[in-house]
């Protein structure tokens, strides 16, 4: 049985000690005060895991083998106590009411299986600027990062956790078989997410992105092409 109305915060980590601390801070610095913190520590050979064991007994912190992103997301899903579920990379942060507007919009409609909220892309003078260091990077977008996404956990039991062969665009993936599955989605038009661009970010490299972004987008196709095939066998042949 999930807790109502708390928030699981999972955050998948590989040798994330450069940005970490500021992500952990922006999260108990929300004005939305129920939520537990889980780190998934996806195999780091820096100092991340000490790092996180100094910063408090509230963080539930879990290692594992490097296994990407998707395996580390679906650990901490298994770990998460709370009925609604947000995401965090290591490198971002969030504005202080990030979690209690994209909350009330769930609650406002509980029929809404999430809530998608904009991102600003921040950009500083080097990877290791701190956050105050860093300014907005063009205007807010309405894009699928994940760290901008609140979710209830009952939409994982429909659609499943995360393709672990995805070693990029897993949310995307994600978000593509909740829409076949009939999931309801809102977008609120307010910043959730402070997204940091640095030489470090995995979408720096463009090429394995997009592949694996096609193959996403490959496999919806073929999904709902099967789908629709099965609906038209459910119908009497015109001879």
């Amino acid at each position: 049985m999930k807790r109502v109305g708390l928030v699981s915060i999972i955050i998948p980590v590989f040798n994330g000690e450069e940005f970490l601390a500021a992500a952990l801070a922006s999260i108990r610095e929300q004005d939305y005060a129920s939520s537990e913190i889980i780190v998934v520590d996806d195999g780091s050979t820096d100092g991340t895991g000490k790092l996180v064991r100094g910063l408090g007994t509230d963080i539930c912190y879990l290692y594992q083998g490097n296994a990407g992103p998707a395996a580390a997301r679906n650990r901490g899903l298994a770990a998460a106590q709370g009925d609604l579920i947000a995401f965090l990379d290591a490198d971002d942060w969030w504005p202080y009411d990030s979690l209690s507007r994209r909350v009330s919009c769930l609650v406002d409609d509980p029929q809404r299986s999430g809530v998608i909220g904009y991102t600003q892309l921040m950009i500083g003078a080097g990877s290791a600027a701190p956050v105050g260091d860093y300014s907005p990077w063009g205007a807010p977008q309405a894009t699928l990062n994940l760290g901008g996404v609140l979710i209830q956990h009952n939409a994982f039991s429909r659609v499943g956790g995360f393709d672990e062969t995805q070693a990029y665009a897993e949310d995307a993936e994600w978000l593509l078989r909740a829409r076949e599955a009939g999931l309801r989605f809102a977008v609120q038009r307010t910043v959730t997410l402070m997204a940091r661009r640095h030489s470090g970010n995995m979408t720096n490299r463009l090429a394995p992105s997009l592949r694996f972004l096609a193959q996403a987008l490959h496999h919806s196709l073929a999904r709902r092409r099967a789908a629709a095939n099965l609906a038209l066998a459910d119908f009497e042949e015109c001879r």
